[in-house]
């Protein structure tokens, strides 16, 4: 496997967020650790996909060894001083750890075509991964609701399904 341009190791934390109004939302990873903080910033669709691909893996029994990884909470004040490095993500890779019970998650930077392997790699545990599934789809769900039929987010002043030729929705 080759080496990430940015190792973070065990994070401390690492949380999904969305900014701005439902419609114009920008959505983000914040994860945080020894090693450094990142905000990844990633389109809803990655975020969704993202959390269903957890659910998936967090199917995978624990093993007998057990980590010493916190759980999804943490406290704040230990990474306040530092910058926080942003990027646009290209591709999330989730993997498990069998023998220590933790997940890696490797993520290549968007337009990075110089950079051959992962730009951002760290791993955390099976808690904080639940945490973050948990999260990635209530912030998912908290924005446009989606139409039934196109599969397309509705805007509040109405929606034109071009599965209804165009017409609005009864």
């Amino acid at each position: 496997m080759p080496n990430a341009r940015y190792d973070f190791g065990l994070a401390s934390s690492i949380e999904a967020e969305a900014l701005g109004a439902p419609g114009q939302r920008r959505f983000r990873l914040v994860i945080e650790s020894d090693e450094g903080n990142a905000n990844l910033w990633l389109e809803k669709t990655q975020l969704m996909q993202l959390s269903l691909v957890i659910g998936q893996m967090l199917t995978v029994p624990p093993s007998s060894a057990r980590s010493d990884a916190q759980s999804g909470q943490h406290d704040p004040s230990l990474h306040q001083n530092r910058s926080p490095m942003d990027f646009d993500v290209g591709n999330i890779n989730v993997g498990h750890d069998t023998e220590n019970d933790l997940f890696l998650i490797e993520v290549d930077n968007r337009g990075d075509d110089q950079h051959m392997g992962p730009f951002l790699r760290f791993s955390t545990s099976r808690a904080q991964l639940a945490y973050l599934s948990d999260q990635a789809q209530a912030v998912c769900e908290a924005g446009r609701p989606i139409c039934e039929l196109c599969h397309a987010p509705m805007n509040p002043d109405g929606h034109i399904c071009p599965k209804t030729n165009g017409h609005n929705l009864p």
